[in-house]
């Protein structure tokens, strides 16, 4: 009885050793994995949020011009004496690239004809951008444009005197002084003194005419030539004579 006894704890001990011992039926997977599929990476870089985005913009560094409230001329110089080129409409910006000493006009690029240039009055548009850095721009030198030459004869008899008086006009671009000269040739030839006339703004101007002449019957031709700020001439052929 009592080796029963002593046998009794050995026994229960194999039984709960047996218990602990690894199966060789459960599945590999279930060994080895600890992943979970389908789980988030480890570190995940969020997206931005709407209120990431700046809610004010920056003033353009490139300086532009518009029309504050009507359409503008856009004139070949700063002035309103200037002749008007272009337009810049209601709606409509353009590149400033000058301004003329007095700060009263901006230059511009034409908007309407690529690759010319303007000038618009400051106080009929608004300006943005960069303005600090605009360069001051000299005022162009205004040109005549056309010139025209007209002679009026009344005849009487070839040797007699018949009077002729002439008329001329020029047309510039802008405020300028013009020196100029008549010219009479064929068979009497004859040239004033140059004479200067000012000119306040663009458009057609009456010359001064250099007095009534008195030539016998041929052909002839009167001619007023313009010598200064550019060299131009207008003309008039017209004959004396039954």
């Amino acid at each position: 009885m009592k080796k029963l006894y002593r046998l009794i704890p050995a026994i229960l001990l194999f039984a709960i050793t047996a218990c602990n011992l690894p199966s060789e039926t459960q599945p590999a997977e279930t060994q080895t994995s600890t992943t979970v599929v389908g789980s988030p990476p480890a570190s995940v870089t969020p997206l931005a949020s709407a209120t990431s985005f700046p809610t004010e913009f920056p003033t353009p560094s490139v300086p532009t011009v518009a029309p504050k409230d009507l359409p503008v001329n856009c004139r070949y110089g700063p002035g309103l004496g200037w002749e008007a080129l272009s337009g810049l409409l209601l709606g409509k910006t353009s590149e400033i690239v000058g301004k003329n000493s007095s700060a009263e006009w901006w230059y511009i690029k034409d908007p309407i004809n690529d690759g010319e240039f303007c000038w618009v009055a400051m106080s009929a548009t608004i300006a943005t951008g960069n303005l600090a850095g605009v360069p001051e721009t000299p005022a162009p030198l205004a040109v005549v444009k056309s010139v025209s030459a007209h002679a009026e004869v009344s005849f009487t008899a070839c040797g007699g005197p018949n009077p002729i008086s002439f008329s001329g006009s020029v047309n510039t671009n802008g405020p300028t002084t013009i020196t100029y000269q008549w010219e009479l040739t064929g068979d009497v030839s004859h040239t004033t003194s140059p004479e200067e006339l000012e000119i306040d703004e663009s458009g057609s101007h009456n010359v001064p005419d250099p007095g009534a002449d008195h030539v016998d019957c041929g052909s002839y031709t009167i001619r007023l030539h313009v010598l200064s700020p550019n060299d131009k001439s207008g003309k008039d052929d017209f004959s004396v004579g039954p």
